[in-house]
């Protein structure tokens, strides 16, 4: 390395494995008809429930573009319900569907196996590992906070 080249750092290999794993989540999932994006949304979902796009984007730290873009994609599917928030009658809720539901499940069946394989290549570091990114998770954030405001 010389002078004149970029730090080499923990985050670029962290940037590696990121693009690396949602290359091979497309393709794990590409029977489901979703892609990485499609499938974290969805868990998302899933996971809270109703929920606001803007709700939505925060958890999953996407622009509220990239949610916009997937909703669309699921309305399209009919996977998506969309109420109006009754604090705002502006702002929508949205909840997935039953089919939507079901399409979540049978992308979880194809993303199963594939944690499995995950979890028995890092063993038994992979407490450890979560314990670092929920750790690295809130350097980022901090560090957010005081560079962008």
């Amino acid at each position: 390395m010389t002078d004149s080249d970029p730090p080499y750092t923990f985050l670029f290999p962290l940037w590696i494995a990121y693009r690396s794993l949602q290359d091979l989540l497309d393709q794990v999932l590409a029977p489901s008809g979703l892609s990485a994006e499609d499938f974290a949304v969805y868990s998302a979902l899933a996971r809270i429930g109703e929920a606001r796009p803007s709700a939505v984007a925060e958890f999953l730290r996407l622009p509220p573009t990239t949610v916009t873009a997937v909703m669309a994609r699921l309305r399209q599917r009919g996977h998506v319900a969309t109420t109006r928030d009754a604090s705002d009658g502006r702002a929508k809720i949205l909840r997935l569907t039953r089919d939507g539901a079901a399409a979540h499940q049978h992308a979880l069946s194809l993303f199963e196996p594939l944690l499995t394989t995950l979890e028995a290549q890092i063993g038994s570091r992979t407490g450890a590992l979560g314990s670092g990114l929920a750790a690295l998770q809130q350097a980022i954030d901090r560090a957010a906070e005081k560079t962008i405001g």
